[in-house]
This record gives structure tokens, sequence and C-alpha cells, in this order.
């Protein structure tokens, strides 16, 4: 059984009707629509008018006899004109390019080997800082990139921002190392952080012992402005050469750009990660476990938190960081991967509370099949931009086979904080970054972990999106690549 589906016309006028006709093949019992205006129909081949105009995502679940289930999203343009508005098709093949989507420039290569996980900064300037682990790369047009002194010889978990004055942070792991060559693995120490005022040239080493724990595992840094920092990061009870146990995470803070650093009094779930308002200091840790999503959130620099719930479930606390990021006017959002429909999709919700409150989730990924490892960047009030990896296979990642080709996925949103944000996707490239599994159980991966576990999108100063991103297609060497928008709606 497969989910499908017609609309006429192909653009509508305000108030007039669209009348959907079922495609799907196999059968169905029961059909389930979703107009994406908060209305719905049970209906096989229902009619509905759209009220404003707006590019309207419509959603098709069927199921059989059996409880099998399937689904297809498909974009309505709805215009003043009635007419549908010029454009491309979409690389993904599923859906239409709406008019206005993101387009982006030829990838680059920042780094030929070794470019799982790359972070991104971008500071005050338009400079673009790649960080795949153990190495960092400087662009000022996003065409080429030049490497730059790395404050660290051996690397693991690095991760690299820009503060609000422009000033680099790096994080990285302490230990020592083991291995020789490209072999090396760092040995879990303490973390250290550093910092650079000239562009990468020099870099101020912060205190060694900015975790303040003799082992700790995946920390990320948060910046603001002035010299204040945070450095969130698992607490190990028992190291390991490549991870460890770890029984929470924990938090210090900064305010003289890491040369000394403060234990914070609370404790956090080990899976968490931080992001913070660089215009007010509003810090948010998001955490995630089995039983849902949260949110802590503190307005004076860390020294106390209030959690807010944003999600009673999620089944894929392996699958992917729960990233954030704050929009110019304050507010938050969190994306993250889950379960919930019948295959593994990309949600967003947002807070304009200052934490205190969440709204959501609300689905971004509109096409059928599976989507990983998200992250997202927030420019003007109410724009974000999410990026990930996607294929139109569904099922588990961990276990897809070579007919699984996965993508760089890039939805927008100039909307986001409404009662019904629209997502308008698309690709940041056309050739695939990956073929068959992609494991993300992370250390206990036993299978394909060449991509590691994240990638990045930020937004430029006039609101571009950009994305650091990791590419093996069906080779076994992972590349580092960087994809830049040249076109479309910008997100300031």
């Amino acid at each position: 059984m497969a989910a499908d589906f017609e609309f006429v016309p192909k653009a509508a006028k305000p108030g007039q009707d669209v009348k959907f006709l079922d495609r799907s093949t196999g059968p169905v019992e029961e059909h389930a629509w979703d107009f994406g205006d908060a209305t719905a129909s049970t209906e096989p081949e229902p009619s509905h008018a759209f009220a404003a105009p707006a590019v309207y995502r419509v959603t098709l679940r069927v199921k059989d006899a059996d409880g099998n289930e399937d689904n297809m999203t498909r974009l309505v343009p709805v215009s003043s004109s009635g007419t549908v508005p010029t454009g491309t098709t979409d690389p993904n093949g599923t859906l239409p390019l709406p008019p206005g989507s993101m387009v982006f420039d030829k990838p680059v290569t920042v780094r030929s080997a070794g470019g799982g996980e790359p972070s991104l900064a971008i500071d005050a300037a338009g400079a673009y800082y790649v960080n795949p682990p153990g190495a960092l790369y400087k662009s000022t047009d996003g065409k080429s990139f030049a490497a730059v002194t790395y404050p660290r010889t051996i690397s693991g978990d690095s991760h690299v921002v820009s503060d609000k004055d422009g000033r680099l942070w790096i994080s990285d792991l302490e230990g020592t190392g083991i291995g020789a060559g490209p072999a090396v693995v760092p040995l879990l120490g303490p973390s250290s952080v550093w910092t650079s005022t000239d562009g990468g040239a020099t870099w101020a080493k912060g205190n060694p012992a900015a975790s303040l724990t003799p082992f700790n595992d995946r920390q990320w840094v948060a910046a603001t402005s002035g010299g204040t920092g945070y450095l969130l990061y698992r607490s190990c009870t028992v190291p390991l050469p490549i991870g460890c146990l770890a029984v929470g995470s924990l938090m210090t803070r900064t305010t003289d750009a890491g040369l000394t650093w403060t234990l914070l009094s609370s404790t956090f779930e080990w899976t968490s990660f931080p992001f913070a308002d660089r215009n007010d200091g509003t810090l948010y840790v998001v955490q995630s476990t089995g039983r849902g999503i949260s949110v802590a959130t503190s307005k004076d620099s860390g020294s106390s938190f209030t959690e807010a719930t944003v999600a009673t479930r999620h089944t894929d606390t392996g699958e992917s960081f729960v990233a954030g990021a704050v929009d110019d006017a304050g507010n938050a959002y969190i994306v993250w991967s889950d379960a919930d429909r019948g295959q593994r999709d990309i949600y967003l919700a947002y807070s304009t509370t200052k934490g205190q409150s969440w709204k959501g989730p609300f689905l971004v990924s509109a096409s059928v099949g599976t989507h990983v490892f998200p992250w997202v960047a927030a420019g003007a009030d109410g724009k974000v931009v999410v990026a990930w990896y996607g294929t139109d296979v569904k099922g588990d990642p961990n276990t897809l086979d070579s007919k699984a080709s996965w993508y760089v996925n890039v939805a927008q949103s100039i909307n986001a904080h409404d009662a019904h944000p629209v997502f308008l996707q698309s690709r940041a490239a056309a050739d695939a970054v990956h073929v068959g599994a992609i494991c993300t159980s992370g250390l206990a991966c036993t299978g394909d972990r060449d991509l590691l576990d994240f990638f990045v999108v930020q937004l430029t100063p006039d609101g571009r999106a950009a994305i650091a991103y990791a590419a093996d297609g069906s080779t076994a060497t992972t590349k580092t690549l960087f994809a830049l928008q040249t076109g479309g709606p910008k997100s300031r």
C-alpha cells in the first residue's frame, strides 16, 4: 500500500474549492486528510477551500484493514491570482519546489577526508569557520576555504561558535590521546575552551579545567557577549578510550573569555544541548530522554533555571541531538527527530515567552521517508531554517540498505511562531551525501557511522543560510562540504 493523491486546480484563489483525488494503491480502508490550516477530513476525496493566500502543506494518511499505514504530503499554492507562481523542480522529486524557496550555490569541499560532524560559526563580519574534528577552516566569501591555526593537536567532539562581539570560541577534549597519525583518538579528560579575537590567527587558551571534572564527554559551548560563555558536558564516572559512562551533564560559566570558570549548581540529563540569546543573555538547555523533551531556562546567567516540558514522548533519543536557536526578536526554537507517524520525521517547537511555555511540536519534514540529524538557525522575528539528512526510503536508518540515498534537506519558515507555521522544503545540494544505513546510536554504533552524529546550519548577518555537512556518497572517504544560499528569501 502506498499513499498518493492529486488536486485540482493546481493553484486556487482564497475561498475557491480544491478537489483532492485519491491515487493511493492497495486496499485502503481509512483516509485522514490534514489540510495544513487546522482543518481535516476523513472523506476519500474531499473538497476544501483555503481562506488565505499561502502555500499549504496537505497530507493524506491511509490505513488498510490490518492497520498498515502510509502517507503523502504535497504543497498546494493559494494566491490572489489563482495561478501557479514560477518556480523550478525540487531535486528530491517528491514535492514541487515552492515559489520563493531557498536556492544554494554548488557545494565546495572544505576538507577532503576526516570530515564528519562539522560545526560552523559565522562571525559579525560574515566570515565562515568550519570545524570538522581537529581542524578549522576559514572563508570570507563562502567559495574557498583555507586552514587556520587549530589550538589542539588531538581532537574529540570539537565545537565552534561565535559570540555577539565576533569572538570565536572552540571547545575540545583535553585528553592526551592514543594511537598514531590520523588514527589517534583522544582519551577523555577535562575539556578546554580557546577563544580568538582575530579570526583564528591566534588563540587564547582558557583554563584547561573548564569542565572542573577529571573526565567528560560531548562538550558544547555557548557564548553571548562581553566574554561570557558556557560549557555543557557529560560528567563521566567511568572513562573509556572512546566515550564514557555518564551520570548526567554539568555546566560551567566564564565571564572572562575562559580564563576562569564557575561550576553551576544545576545538573541536566546526559543528552543535553545549550544555546543562548546573545542580546539579553537568556540561557537555554534542552534535555531529551525516553520520557520526552524539556527545556531549562535561566535569566540570571545560569545561577538558577526553570524547566518546561516541550514533548511528553521522544522515541529517538539516540537518533540525534535536540538543537536550538533564538531569533532576533528573542523567540526560541528547538528541533528534533522522532518516529511519530509511521516514519522518522523532523519536528519543531517554539517559545515566545523566554522558555516559560512552549508550543508544538510542528511537523517540519514534508516528504515521505526517513529524516535524521536536524539543526536549526534563527534570523529575524519568526524566520528559521532547519537542515537535516533525509532519504525517501522509510525505515530504521540504522538498517536501511543501498536503496536509501541520503540528501541534505532544508526547510524555511517565515512564520515559525504562528499557530500553524508553514515550512517550504527543498535540497541544499543535488548529490547524495550517503548511501545505505546511517548509524544513529553514537558510540554504540555497530554499523556505518561515517557521517558521525550531527551537522550545522547557520545564518549570515544578512540572513542567508550556510550549511557545513559531511558526505561520503557511496565511498569510504568522508568529506566536509559547505553550501551557501544564493537565492530565494533571506531569513533577515
